[in-house]
């Protein structure tokens, strides 16, 4: 993954995963379980790039998107404001928030703290 110019160089890249079962879904192919496992291979897949995942679990189960109020997610952007991650790996952009202010809101405080984002 190429660095942006105004990033730091790292050599090793620390990988949190963020999961999140909507309040309705009855679908196991979406559980924060199932979530976890893929974006988990695909972090192992980019270990020759310095991937290293972050073995804490950042799972929002039963919890809405509608809003960033959510247990998981605010211990996740703790530590990325303590420096703790450099990369957000999700199952699907909307597991962060379905709408478009909440990923802009999202995004601008991963952008801040040169945090990247990546989904599966």
């Amino acid at each position: 993954m190429p660095q942006a110019s105004n990033e730091p160089f790292r050599t090793s890249i620390r990988c949190a995963i963020y999961t999140r079962q909507s309040v309705t879904s009855t679908d196991e192919l979406s559980s924060c379980n199932v979530q976890c496992e893929a974006c988990r291979d695909y972090v192992a897949s980019q270990r020759s790039q310095g991937w290293r995942l972050i073995e804490e679990r950042f799972d929002d189960n039963a919890y809405s998107g509608a809003t960033l109020d959510r247990p998981a997610l605010k211990r996740l952007l703790d530590r990325i404001r303590d420096g703790d991650v450099d990369l957000i790996v999700v199952h699907r952009f909307d597991r962060l928030s379905p709408s478009v202010l909440g990923c802009a809101t999202l995004l601008r405080h991963l952008r801040e703290h040169h945090v990247l984002f990546g989904d599966n």
